[in-house]
């Protein structure tokens, strides 16, 4: 299972998803992100999963078994909010 997201590392995705993808301040041709909903456990403190919600449809990243070898969490989704692209495991 690939590694859960911290608080710390959610609240900075937080922060640059809404300075680069809000609707407000994203550049033109960029992805604009309206809702973004996370998973907490508050057992461990940690985000396991978050779904993106755009004006055309959605994205959810998590961790399952499916994503045992993948990158952690904050790194397959940053790759994906700076590139546009999946994350190659």
């Amino acid at each position: 299972m690939s590694k859960n997201m911290s608080i710390d590392e959610l609240r900075t995705l937080m922060n640059y998803v809404y300075h680069h993808h809000s609707p407000f301040y994203a550049k033109q041709g960029s992805r604009i992100i309206k809702y973004v909903d996370p998973h907490v456990d508050m057992r461990t403190g940690e985000c396991f999963s978050i779904t993106f919600r755009m004006y055309h449809g959605e994205r959810s990243f998590y961790t399952t078994n499916e994503f045992r070898d993948a990158e952690p969490l904050y790194t397959r989704i940053m790759h994906w909010l700076v590139t546009g692209e999946e994350y190659a495991t």
